[in-house]
């Protein structure tokens, strides 16, 4: 029942509450309507990312194609998330300041966009659920697309980017799907209206409107 409530009712509140619509590659891209969070480079940097994807990894943007509608930016507790019952791809763009103007940005955003269409294939196939084994499946998958892409599209990346993204942490993960929905929506929520809560917030997208 929840699920026909997400896809039939939910799905397209969201995708009308989208804002800065535009079709890359036969994927909408787009971001949330939270101005704060909109980013200016944000189409750019997921147009070149797809061009890259599918230039020298034609199998995993095929993959991207198959089980994404659309990717998004957005206020996130993590960096990227897939969201089942709509297709997409949520990306947190302002967690990538340390990537901005390099070349590697391409590289990590299209890993990325791997790590969350694979979470969608393995939903799609194997009916499984998100899990500490499902997210180290995917998480493989971004590691080795991102050397791929980074090898093949003769990318120099730092040895310290490179831990950064090989990192997996699975404690971080158990207590993250160990925690009750009603806290990722209130970590949700603090992400998105900070310390002026909902209606200080509120005022002041008024005011700049």
């Amino acid at each position: 029942m929840w699920g026909v409530v997400c896809r039939w009712i939910l799905a397209p509140l969201v995708f009308r509450a989208l804002v800065n619509k535009r079709e890359l590659h036969g994927l909408l891209v787009a971001e949330g309507p939270h101005r704060r969070f909109q980013d200016e480079g944000f189409h750019d940097a997921v147009a070149e990312a797809l061009d890259v994807l599918e230039r020298y990894d034609p199998r995993r943007f095929a993959r991207v194609g198959r089980n994404l509608r659309a990717i998004c930016n957005g206020p996130l507790a993590s960096t990227a998330l897939y969201q089942p019952h709509t297709g997409i791809c949520w990306i947190d763009m302002s967690r990538f300041e340390s990537w901005r103007g390099e070349a590697a940005l391409a590289v990590l955003l299209a890993a990325t966009i791997v790590h969350e269409a694979t979470h969608g294939e393995l939903r799609r196939l194997a009916r499984t659920r998100r899990n500490l084994r499902e997210e180290a499946i995917c998480h493989r998958e971004e590691w080795r697309c991102f050397k791929l892409l980074a090898s093949r599209a003769g990318i120099e990346v730092s040895q310290e980017w490179l831990e950064e993204v090989q990192q997996f942490d699975p404690s971080w993960h158990r207590e993250y799907y160990a925690r009750p929905w009603l806290a990722h929506l209130r970590e949700q929520w603090r992400r998105i209206y900070g310390a002026e809560g909902f209606w200080g917030s509120l005022r002041r997208e008024w005011g700049e409107g």
